[in-house]
């Protein structure tokens, strides 16, 4: 019994979705909305299969997936050692400080016209946006990580004869690590929503050209699929990270607490 009943408790976060989607699907049966704006989830389910056959959705799907990692690459490989920079070197900090707190408030969405000037409406323009609107939190996360790290650590290895270059990479940087990947983290969905954000704006490709394509001609189901499609990308993204995160940080107290 108490196996069956641990087995039922581990769908637990699935049932709220379970909830709504029933409620949902009757709402629409009911015509206490109105079916045409709002497609129960059985139709949607049929018009999925459909566009799933004929691979449309595949590759928007597709497309949306490549600029959003492909701008959070891009924005791991420039912030991290940036955020460790400003940590470690002061005329960097002195440098950088004041542009990281200016930029960060600013919606990155708005610079859109900018980048489209300067790069064009193909791919270029979307990854160096989204890469940019990522960058500020993966740079204040690596910065912080790294400058709180724990001062009798780096005072022991030094003691112990441990070299600058050796101290970054094997004692600082390893400690910081939870840090960053927290940051890292933080921005995968951020990654999503611009990709998405800027495809609207720009048509051709992906899941969000083919929600604004879909709702010019009013085809709710096609742009409901796309919000959903969207939503199971970056679910599964940020899933597959916290497998990643785990693996990682094997060393570390915040795995071996885990349950």
């Amino acid at each position: 019994m108490s196996t069956r009943w641990n087995a039922i408790l581990s769908w637990r976060p699935a049932y709220s979705v379970l909830i709504l989607l029933l409620a949902w699907e009757a709402a629409s049966r009911l015509a206490l909305v109105n079916p045409y704006f709002l497609p129960p989830p059985s139709i949607l389910i049929q018009r999925a299969h459909h566009v799933l056959l004929d691979g449309s959705l595949l590759k928007h799907m597709a497309a949306t997936l490549w600029r959003a990692l492909a701008a959070l690459a891009l924005c791991v490989v420039v912030s991290v050692p940036l955020g460790v920079a400003m940590a470690r070197i002061r005329v960097v900090h002195w440098f950088f400080d004041p542009l990281i707190s200016l930029g960060f408030p600013v919606p990155k969405v708005a610079l859109w016209p900018i980048f489209v000037l300067w790069f064009g409406f193909h791919d270029q323009s979307k990854v160096l946006l989204t890469a940019l609107a990522c960058a500020f939190p993966v740079v204040s996360a690596t910065h912080l990580g790294t400058q709180n790290v724990d001062k009798f650590v780096v005072w022991s290895a030094l003691n112990l004869g441990t070299g600058p270059h050796r101290l970054l990479w094997k004692v600082v940087f390893r400690a910081a690590v939870p840090e960053i990947l927290t940051g890292i983290q933080t921005v995968l969905p951020i990654a999503f929503i611009v990709v998405v954000l800027t495809e609207m704006l720009s048509g051709g490709v992906g899941l969000g050209a083919m929600i604004m394509y879909a709702g010019r001609f009013a085809d709710m189901q096609t742009v409901l699929i796309g919000v959903i499609a969207a939503s199971l990308l970056g679910f599964g993204a940020i899933k597959l990270f916290e497998m990643m995160r785990y693996r990682l940080l094997i060393w570390h107290q915040e795995t071996s607490a885990a349950p």
